[in-house]
């Protein structure tokens, strides 16, 4: 992912919420990925850097998890990007509407550059636990993909992401949503997602 890289953390860095840790995880990559986070910890104070032998996306998740120590998380794969507003759109209504999860629309761009679908509601919904595990079950509106989300920290006590196995997102999620009291969506287009 190195060439996507800068836009990506260019993007977290430029939030105008700006009272967060990032931590990048380097999972034994083999490009200049883990140069590239190196020098984005060295400009800015908010970075953190881990570099690991590569053991896949869920050791790595999981490792950062570990890591955090914010009340909330949120999680931006290294080749997608997210708008400015994002985390602060989310934050606001974590805060306002006593949310344990916010979740924002998603839309996936081509490689040309194109929108070519965008998930999510068009308006704000309120779910309860078990609102919100029989959308995810449905995986139409509201997909089990980790980005484009924000949890409670502790809602991830006790859950980790499965390592070696495909879609150990669809393994995961649904596990941290059950464990949440009040899941928000915004129809806010935030996450960038690089198909």
């Amino acid at each position: 992912v190195e060439k996507f890289l800068d836009k990506c953390l260019s993007s977290i860095l430029s939030q105008t919420f700006t009272d967060f840790e990032l931590i990048l995880v380097d999972d034994g990559s083999t490009d200049g990925s883990g140069e590239i986070c190196d020098r984005y910890a060295e400009s800015d104070a908010r970075v953190r850097t881990y570099h690991q032998k590569n053991q896949g996306q869920a050791v790595a998740r999981n490792y950062a998890i570990r890591k955090a120590k914010g009340e909330y998380l949120g999680f931006v794969d290294s080749d997608d990007w997210i708008e400015p507003d994002m985390y602060g759109r989310m934050m606001l209504s974590a805060h306002e509407d006593n949310a344990d999860i916010v979740i924002c629309r998603l839309q996936t761009i081509t490689e040309k550059g194109s929108i070519s679908k965008i998930i999510g509601y068009d308006s704000s919904h309120i779910m309860s636990r078990g609102q919100a595990t029989s959308e995810i079950l449905r995986d139409e509106m509201m997909p089990s993909f980790p980005v484009n989300k924000i949890y409670r920290r502790s809602l991830f006590e006790g859950v980790e992401f499965p390592p070696d196995r495909y879609f150990e997102d669809t393994a995961t999620i649904y596990k941290v949503i059950f464990n949440a009291k009040r899941i928000v969506t915004i129809p806010y287009i935030g996450y960038n997602y690089r198909f």
